[in-house]
């Protein structure tokens, strides 16, 4: 039989351990960060060409090759932790112009070069972040390479004179 004292301690000691079950629940949820989010490349022109991306979560690295307009977006990326750095690799006549990215919720991003970095800072988080790159110029000769090709200019008008020369005095 329940006395009133009895019934008082196991009143306090549910509440309790409901408490102590909800501050875990409520600390839990707090610094669980599910960052979820997806890359998107943009290309000028948009002509297929493999673009090449290492993403790393810290956990370990996975390659992912996208191609404009045919398959330019990641499938989804969830990562939970802290960061997450997404690394273009070189793509021979092309080059990177900008990485743009939106986001919602308590995300940090930082761009160094090639290299875009993303951490969460606390919560549910999402990201788009578009990587955009355009046909590299056509290399124009250097200084040194027109004074080679005005040299052969010369040196072809010489020996043409040259022959021309010859053949007039014999």
């Amino acid at each position: 039989m329940l006395t009133k004292n009895s019934a008082t301690f196991c009143s306090f000691s549910i509440i309790l351990i409901i408490l102590i079950c909800n501050f875990l629940v409520l600390n839990y949820n707090a610094t669980a960060q599910v960052c979820t989010g997806e890359i998107v490349k943009l290309a000028n022109p948009k002509d297929n060409t493999p673009f090449t991306f290492l993403i790393s979560d810290g956990e370990g690295n996975e390659e992912v090759v996208l191609m404009d307009p045919d398959d330019n977006v990641t499938p989804l990326i969830f990562f939970q932790g802290s960061s997450l750095e997404v690394t273009e690799l070189e793509t021979p006549g092309w080059m990177l112009e900008s990485i743009e990215c939106e986001t919602v919720g308590p995300i940090e991003y930082s761009v160094n070069g090639n290299t875009l970095s993303l951490s969460c800072n606390g919560g549910d988080v999402m990201f788009q972040c578009e990587f955009n790159n355009v046909q590299a110029p056509a290399q124009v000769p250097s200084i040194s390479d027109w004074g080679l090709i005005a040299m052969v200019g010369i040196l072809g008008t010489i020996s043409l004179l040259v022959m021309i020369r010859r053949k007039a005095i014999t």
